[in-house]
């Protein structure tokens, strides 16, 4: 399905997971090519459950009325940066979806990921905004993923490593970050895959990745928390270090000066006899 250089301005429908894409009989049938012509302005198409019910009505009527099987169509379509020409039993075997060249806001919708039998999926040249959905990881049959030129956020996902059929990948002019995928099909992209991307940083890109570090007012509490537990720890020494020295010097004082000691020990037997008239002094 090519939809490409249009204007269509709405967010893409999630219903596009509805798409055959060769799971079904009339997508086995001839081929059938729905477009619109080049400069089609307005809202993306509010109900496409009402258009793929209309492909598979144009399928059957094509499987009823039994046509030449040897019937070739010439289908012009963009994918690994170049526009092919496919014709005849090649086309049901080429399957693919192009929404570049719009005015496309919002998330991509998960369910694309949906579409196993795609083997091209072009979403540049947009307004796309959000992550790039994990459930692309389900895939497995694209060779081609261009999401360049759009405000994509967030990292791109490691479990699009699962896509061993993946030949091109563009993720280019975007808002991305982190460290991209760099095992299995991703060890084969370079830096002009993921340009245009100041969030992105690796090997790869030639750019270090910085560590996180705490904001000001975080620092500053775990300072003032290491602090105080400093002062504290002050404290218990220095009090117990008091503690122990008057005692020691008030003992040393009773033992050296017999007529304070006398008084001493007079005043604890007077209080004693006070407080505790039961309690033996000798």
């Amino acid at each position: 399905m090519d939809l490409s250089r249009n204007m269509l301005n709405a967010s893409i429908p999630s219903c596009f997971q509805n798409m055959s894409f060769g799971m079904r009989q009339y997508v086995d049938a001839h081929g059938f090519e729905f477009s619109m012509s080049e400069g089609f302005t307005g809202e993306f198409i509010p109900n496409l459950n009402s258009f793929f019910n209309a492909s598979l009505s144009i399928g059957q009527f094509f499987n009823e009325n039994s046509l030449d099987e040897d019937l070739e169509f010439e289908v012009q379509f963009r994918t690994k940066h170049y526009d092919y020409f496919y014709k005849g039993i090649v086309l049901k075997i080429m399957t693919g979806l192009d929404l570049s060249c719009n005015k496309l806001t919002g998330v991509i919708p998960s369910q694309i990921g949906d579409l196993q039998q795609i083997k091209a999926l072009n979403l540049s040249h947009n307004y796309l905004s959000g992550p790039i959905p994990i459930t692309f990881s389900k895939l497995t049959q694209i060779e081609s993923l261009d999401l360049s030129y759009n405000n994509l956020s967030g990292k791109i996902p490691y479990e699009l490593t699962k896509l061993t059929s993946l030949e091109i990948f563009n993720v280019s002019y975007n808002n991305l970050s982190g460290t991209p995928p760099s095992t299995r099909q991703f060890a084969n992209f370079d830096e002009y895959n993921y340009r245009g991307n100041p969030g992105l940083c690796g090997q790869l890109l030639n750019q270090k990745c910085e560590r996180v570090e705490s904001s000001p007012s975080s620092q500053s509490n775990d300072n003032g928390e290491k602090q105080t537990m400093v002062d504290m720890i002050t404290f218990y020494w220095s009090f117990i270090t008091s503690y122990i020295t008057i005692l020691l010097a008030f003992i040393t004082v009773l033992g050296i000066n017999p007529r304070w000691r006398m008084a001493w020990f007079y005043y604890i037997s007077k209080f004693m006899r006070r407080f505790f008239p039961s309690f033996p002094l000798y």
